[in-house]
């Protein structure tokens, strides 16, 4: 299957540099292992993203910037001091 896709000059030239380099014999297979890191960093940001989800019982947001604020009081009330 073909399929055609436009690349920003940027990306244009950073395929092209990597050929020129040698360290790929063509476009294609630049892209190819670019498609194959984003794949595996889709993988770990699931994995990651699951591993939070069981790691124990989660605290809002106003939960936090509440605690935060509240050390946030303690550490200057002891820095006037």
């Amino acid at each position: 299957m073909e399929t055609t896709i436009t690349l920003s000059p940027k990306q244009q030239k950073l395929v092209e540099q990597k050929v020129r380099s040698g360290a790929y014999t063509s476009e294609t297979e630049v892209i190819s292992d670019g498609l194959q890191l984003l794949e595996e960093h889709d993988r770990y940001l699931r994995q990651k993203a699951l591993a939070g989800l069981h790691s124990g019982p989660s605290i809002s947001a106003e939960e936090v910037f509440h605690e935060l604020r509240e050390k946030a009081k303690r550490l200057r009330s002891q820095q006037a001091k």
